[in-house]
């Protein structure tokens, strides 16, 4: 068998192979692992009797996206969106209310959820 030929039929046989498990891309999934950074915040008040007010931005990496985002403590911090894209970002605003274990939700198109903790803390004494 001449080398074009052989080219030939082991270019077919990938692509026979490729076509059988979805083409390789990340419709089906993806190859990087489903993450958010950060994964946890931790926010201090301005001193020993306050919690904090602010805000921080939470980036959604790997897994398939769109990301539906879900506020599990809504009297205690807001969310900017309800869902991002990939790689997308959202920002959460802490409203001044102490709070331990605070979560938000972010699931990916194939129902995998990672979650985000969140905690407002009292400050230092002056």
């Amino acid at each position: 068998m001449n080398k074009m030929l052989k080219t030939s039929a082991m270019a077919l046989a990938l692509g026979f192979l490729l076509g059988g498990c979805g083409g390789g891309g990340d419709e089906a999934g993806s190859p990087m692992e489903f993450s958010t950074v950060p994964d946890a915040w931790e926010l201090k008040g301005p001193d020993d009797v306050s919690c904090g007010v602010g805000q921080v931005d939470v980036k959604v990496i790997g897994g398939a996206a769109p990301y539906t985002l879900t506020n599990l403590v809504p009297d205690y911090v807001t969310i900017d969106k309800i869902e991002v894209g990939k790689n997308g970002t959202f920002t959460v605003t802490f409203l001044g209310a102490c709070m331990d274990g605070g979560v938000i939700d972010v699931r990916d198109a194939l129902d995998n959820h990672v979650q985000v903790e969140l905690s407002n803390v009292k400050g230092d004494a002056p």
